[in-house]
C-alpha cells in the first residue's frame, strides 16, 4: 500500500473523512502485517499519540484493510506486547481422511441405483457387493457405519 502522503494524524482524519464510501482491501496478510507495523512505527503509537489519536489510526488500519474492529483490536495488542505484528503460526488438527473421492462419488452412486435406502440397507448393500460379489472398489465402503 502507498500512503507516503499521510504524514500526520490530520491527514489520516481528512482521508477517512474524503473515502467514507470507499472500501479498501489487503492483497495478503504478509503485506497487511508489515502495512500495520510501519503505520504503528511511524505515528509512534506506543509512545506520543493521545488516546483520541490512536483511535484515528486504528480506524486509519480498519478502513486500509479491511480487517475487522476485533482484528485489529488484537494486532494492535500484539504489537503493545512484542513490538511487532507477527502472523502466528496454527497447529489445527486434522482427522485423517478415511474415504477417498472415488469412495464418496461411488457411495453416492450405489445410494441413488438402490432408490436411497435407508443407512443400514446401504451399508448391507456395500458390504454385499464387496465380499459377495467380490468388486473390490466396494473394499474401503464396506466398513462404513450406517449413519
Amino acid at each position: 500500500m502507498n500512503d507516503t502522503k499521510i504524514e500526520t494524524i490530520k491527514d489520516m482524519k481528512e482521508f477517512l473523512k474524503t473515502t467514507e464510501r470507499l472500501d479498501f482491501r489487503k492483497n495478503n496478510q504478509e503485506e497487511a502485517y508489515k502495512w500495520i507495523n510501519k503505520i504503528l512505527i511511524k505515528f509512534e503509537y506506543l509512545g506520543k499519540l493521545k488516546k483520541s489519536e490512536k483511535g484515528i489510526v486504528r480506524k486509519y488500519i480498519i478502513k486500509m484493510t479491511g480487517y475487522s474492529k476485533a482484528q485489529v483490536t488484537r494486532l494492535i495488542k500484539q504489537y503493545t506486547r512484542t513490538g511487532y505484528i507477527k502472523a502466528l503460526k496454527q497447529k489445527r488438527h486434522k482427522f485423517n481422511k478415511i474415504y477417498t473421492d472415488e469412495d464418496i462419488k461411488l457411495l453416492a452412486y450405489t445410494d441413488k441405483a438402490h432408490n436411497y435406502p435407508n443407512g443400514n440397507a446401504l451399508k448391507n448393500i456395500v458390504i454385499r457387493m464387496y465380499k459377495t460379489y467380490k468388486h473390490k472398489e466396494f473394499k474401503n465402503l464396506s466398513n462404513i457405519s450406517v449413519s
